[in-house]
């Protein structure tokens, strides 16, 4: 009995939710901590756009997650990697218009219009989610 009239007097009433019972005080705070969570997920959101706006401005998209995690300029990077070492071999052994040293040299010219237009692919969307997300 003391412990109901404690409750009754504190506000901290019984209710029953989804088959458990639950005090007012405890359901209050699951609906704050899910609006705190909610607050979070905004900022970083809030955040990660304005990051991205700013890089989209500034013309550089480089040190974005999307630039430096994404599996396609990956693996072109690793190409391009490639195709100067191969190059710096050639430079070495060959004259600088042998078709050997051309061809390594249009490999990597190939490469780097490769991860270009990656970029630029890359950029657009960016532009256009940030775009979505301000209206």
């Amino acid at each position: 009995m003391a412990v109901q009239s404690f409750r009754a007097e504190n506000g901290m009433i019984l209710t029953d939710t989804s088959n458990a019972r639950q005090s007012t005080v405890d359901q209050e705070l699951a609906q704050l901590n899910q609006q705190l969570t909610a607050a979070r997920g905004g900022r970083i959101a809030a955040a990660r756009t304005e990051q991205i706006s700013s890089s989209v401005e500034a013309g550089s998209l480089q040190g974005t997650s999307e630039m430096i995690n994404a599996p396609v300029l990956l693996k072109l990077r690793g190409s391009q990697a490639e195709a100067k070492l191969a190059l710096a071999r050639l430079e070495n052994s060959f004259q600088p218009m042998s078709p050997g040293f051309n061809a390594a040299k249009a490999e990597l010219s190939n490469v780097q219009a490769l991860i270009a237009h990656e970029l630029a692919r890359t950029r657009q969307g960016l532009i256009a989610d940030l775009n979505a997300a301000s209206t």
